[in-house]
């Protein structure tokens, strides 16, 4: 469309840009002009650049495997200019891909919106509007903390803001982590969450069920190592999927791929199955390897599970800068689901998880009936037991029980320790019972044995996270779903 670009050429003159003479005719010569122009930036419009496609499917992957090849191959800045609504998945694979000036609207106010951003580094913030921003919570301060000298100090300093104020909440989600600065004895400081930030979604209308699910972001942690992250996990995952509520479940990343065996990922996975956040990070050592648009997902019934493969996804021990970056990409490649469960295990305290939990919707840790353990709780010593009991003490936090029998819950000791805290509580559960669960592939909700009592715990959870109307419905509609194995008929 020689007219439209006539016009933004003429706008980016006028701004002070140098702009090539050749014009874009169709897709196939796009290679061509960016070998002889070698520009800085390159702007597009999906919907005027020329392209041979019988349908807007395969016009889209044209346009996204160009980008993808041009992002990994080329030093240049994408612009795209689009018009499309804000949940459309054409968008989410354009941040998917890096791509973080788009500019989603019919009018283009090139002047006060396009050059004054083109002026600044390319930032994961611009798709703000795109995903949506939520207000921001009240300002939450945890409990004082010590910190010991020879400990890393794990305080993390966010920028201030009014309480209850409209706000670029999402914009200040995504910003650069301020560098770590070590603190001396004398100068002791707590850790402080000065805002919470949480993804914002318009709610999900689930067709089958016929109500809107608001998005979820839950975190489930152990407060000790094997307490039961993943147990819990994957039991409140099996009750949504009945519920029929599609979820996210996303491992811990810096554990062993755990549940793609235990699910026999093996034969079960589609080919080629991949971690999406492993992608991301190791993207650019792979992209000769792997196509990120055709990398399948693992869905079994409504859960969309995002776990490695232990085959080809390396073990991670250490984080990167850009680990949180890669996880809000992983996170906006799949909104279709509005609940996401995203399992931390041991590794809460990591930095990543420190900033999923300040934007998650609720924080859920995982307690076994561990004496040792709960004294923690009473008397913090290590400066993770200390961080601990800071964020037991948010809002959104709640204890999470695993093996206790209803006389221990009573007891005097666990009351004092968890107090208002313990949302509800896994009893004891026969060892060969969860294990044969677990040779099938399945949790015990699945078992005739066990799924009204954990249809009963897991409602006490589901009640934070879902409509009235829908756990209200008659028990026969929610219990629709089960399927039993045979033998325990």
């Amino acid at each position: 469309d020689t007219v439209y670009t006539a016009y933004l050429r003429e706008d980016f003159i006028g701004a002070g840009f140098e702009v090539a003479d050749s014009d874009v005719m169709h897709i196939k010569y796009l290679d061509e002009i960016l070998d002889t122009e070698q520009p800085d930036i390159l702007c597009i419009n999906d919907k005027r650049l020329n392209i041979d496609a019988g349908h807007e499917e395969k016009r889209e992957l044209i346009i996204l495997q160009k980008l993808r090849d041009i992002r990994f191959n080329r030093d240049i800045r994408i612009v795209v200019f689009t018009e499309r609504e804000n949940d459309d998945e054409f968008l989410a694979k354009l941040i998917y891909l890096g791509i973080y000036d788009i500019f989603n609207s019919r009018k283009i106010d090139i002047d006060n919106k396009v050059i004054p951003q083109l002026l600044q580094e390319s930032d994961i913030k611009n798709v703000a509007e795109i995903v949506g921003a939520s207000q921001a919570p009240q300002q939450t301060k945890l409990p004082e903390i010590p910190v010991d000298n020879e400990e890393e100090d794990v305080s993390s300093e966010l920028e201030e803001g009014g309480n209850g104020e409209p706000s670029s909440n999402f914009n200040k989600l995504f910003k650069n982590k301020q560098k770590r600065k070590s603190i001396p004895d004398e100068t002791p400081k707590a850790p402080i969450i000065k805002k919470q930030y949480k993804l914002a979604f318009e709610p999900v209308y689930e067709k089958q069920i016929g109500i809107a699910i608001p998005r979820r972001t839950i975190v489930v942690a152990s407060m000790n190592r094997r307490s039961g992250a993943t147990f819990v996990s994957h039991l409140l995952s099996a009750y949504l999927n009945e519920l029929q509520i599609d979820v996210n479940y996303i491992e811990n990343l810096y554990d062993d791929g755990y549940t793609y065996p235990l699910l026999k990922g093996y034969t079960e996975a589609p080919e080629n199955y991949r971690s999406e956040f492993m992608l991301q990070r190791y993207k650019e050592m792979l992209q000769k390897e792997s196509d990120i648009l055709s990398i399948p997902k693992w869905k079994q019934g409504r859960i969309n599970y995002i776990v490695k493969n232990p085959i080809v996804d390396q073990e991670l021990k250490n984080e990167t800068e850009q680990d949180f970056d890669h996880f809000i990409k992983v996170l906006l490649a799949n909104q279709e689901a509005p609940i996401s469960i995203i399992d931390a295990g041991y590794d809460w305290d990591k930095d990543l998880y420190h900033e999923v939990c300040e934007m998650a919707d609720y924080i859920f840790f995982v307690a076994e009936p561990d004496l040792h353990q709960l004294l923690k709780l009473a008397h913090p010593l290590t400066q993770k037991e200390r961080k601990l009991v800071s964020y037991i003490a948010l809002e959104k936090t709640r204890i999470i029980g695993n093996k206790f029998s209803p006389a221990l819950l009573k007891h005097e000791v666990v009351e004092e320790c968890f107090g208002d805290k313990l949302l509800t509580a896994l009893p004891p559960y026969d060892v060969e019972d969860v294990f044969e669960s677990q040779l099938n592939s399945s949790t015990l909700l699945s078992s005739r044995n066990y799924y009204k009592e954990l249809e009963g715990i897991l409602k006490e959870i589901a009640e934070l996270l879902l409509p009235n109307q829908l756990l209200n419905q008659k028990k026969s509609s929610i219990l629709s779903g089960f399927r039993f194995r045979k033998s325990e008929s």
